[in-house]
């Protein structure tokens, strides 16, 4: 009877490390450390309740191959909605869905596109298919749909310790939602000299819409009042990942950016541990936009230094991105001087009709972040809740 019983539980146990085990909808708030789930050729998958944390290192080969293997039954599931919304739902054709994933991978530095060969290698899925999952957000954007996200940083008297605290939230089509459960870091440690970098973002998708180098600086991009794409020129999404990687400071990210054209007009707010501002991006020049001599940045989507002198809202979308900024600078300041990680998400659990920034059914992921600690919590509103993933350890 005792070995009936050791056998049962070995299997449980086997069953809790095996890598796509994954903890989905009703998951409650996780404030546990990371553990270790699996290990391959070097690369280390971490998880803490349903946040997924792997730890890739060597060439970029290499660290796709430790990515596809870790991260396979996740991959494979988002392609699998990827299907059943896109070409399902949404009636987009194979070729559509492949010249569009196509588009986006073309513009990729060479070393990156070594992680995508490394992926297909061993995730089971065929290079095809691994450029149509980075593309996951990119499919219904080529028909103008906007994104809607937001942004707030303080620091000084604006928080507990002077240190920086950074909340973002990631907003996009409610259809969006199914996608929620499937948010990852990757850490990747490349053996080139390159910095330790950790990019947030739905399993697969290769870019930096939210990132933290091992030098403690920490990014977001918000879509900017649209313009349109320049498919010929590089990626700001793909950019910023390089920034990250071979920049050391706020000062040198900030000149990269504002040297390069941006593809799409874009709001980039960057911290370090120390203070934040945002970077306003046309696609054809780029201002700074700080909080003079407040310690506080908010962001949402569209430009709010008045010099741009242009149009830049619609009648649909303008009070809503107004009203999300101005509603997180009312917090900010309405809670000077009580900032931790613990406020900022109180902050980003406030809805718009509540005097927040947070949709009921747009928010599909939010991070708050003291990257003086290289810690971030997050959150899939309706899918998990506020889930640690302490990096101290992984990237410095």
């Amino acid at each position: 009877m005792k070995r009936y019983i050791s056998f049962f539980f070995c299997f449980l146990f086997c069953f809790a490390l095996y890598p796509g085990s994954a903890v989905r909808a009703g998951e409650d708030k996780a404030k546990g450390k990371l553990r270790q789930i699996a290990q391959f050729e070097g690369g280390t998958l971490f998880q803490n309740g349903a946040v997924k944390v792997v730890e890739l290192k060597g060439t970029y080969r290499q660290m796709g191959r430790q990515y596809g293997f870790l991260m396979r039954n996740d991959l494979r599931d988002v392609y699998k909605l990827i299907l059943e919304e896109y070409a399902g739902r949404q009636k987009f054709s194979n070729e559509r869905l492949k010249t569009i994933a196509d588009a986006f991978y073309n513009i990729y530095p060479m070393r990156y596109r070594e992680l995508f060969s490394g992926i297909a290698e061993t995730s089971g899925l065929t290079p095809e298919q691994i450029r149509i999952i980075n593309a996951v957000e990119f499919f219904p954007k080529i028909n103008h749909l906007e994104y809607n996200c937001s942004a707030l940083a303080v620091w000084n008297d604006y928080t507990k310790d002077g240190s920086v605290v950074f909340g973002r939230n990631n907003d996009d089509a409610p259809f969006f939602k199914i996608f929620g459960s499937y948010v990852s870091i990757a850490v990747l440690k490349p053996d080139d000299g390159s910095l330790p970098t950790a990019i947030v973002n739905y399993t697969g998708a290769i870019y930096a819409a939210n990132g933290m180098n091992s030098k403690g600086v920490f990014l977001e991009l918000n879509g900017g009042p649209w313009e349109g794409f320049y498919l010929n020129r590089p990626s700001i999404f793909v950019s910023l990942m390089s920034y990250l990687q071979d920049l050391p400071s706020i000062e040198l990210i900030n000149e990269a950016i504002m040297a390069e054209k941006a593809n799409m007009s874009s709001i980039v707010t960057i911290a370090d541990g120390k203070r934040a501002y945002s970077v306003e991006c046309s696609c054809s020049t780029a201002r700074i936009m700080d909080g003079g001599h407040e310690a506080i940045v908010a962001a949402a989507n569209h430009f709010a230094d008045p010099a741009w002198g242009l149009s830049q809202l619609d009648d649909k979308k303008g009070g809503d991105t107004m009203k999300r900024r101005a509603n997180l600078l009312a917090l900010g300041k309405k809670f000077k001087g009580q900032f931790d990680a613990a406020k900022m998400m109180e902050v980003f659990d406030t809805t718009i009709e509540n005097g927040g920034a947070t949709s009921p059914y747009g928010t599909i992921f939010q991070i708050v972040a003291v990257p003086g600690k290289y810690v971030m919590w997050i959150k899939a509103p309706g899918t998990f809740d506020w889930t640690e993933a302490d990096l101290s350890k992984i990237l410095k």
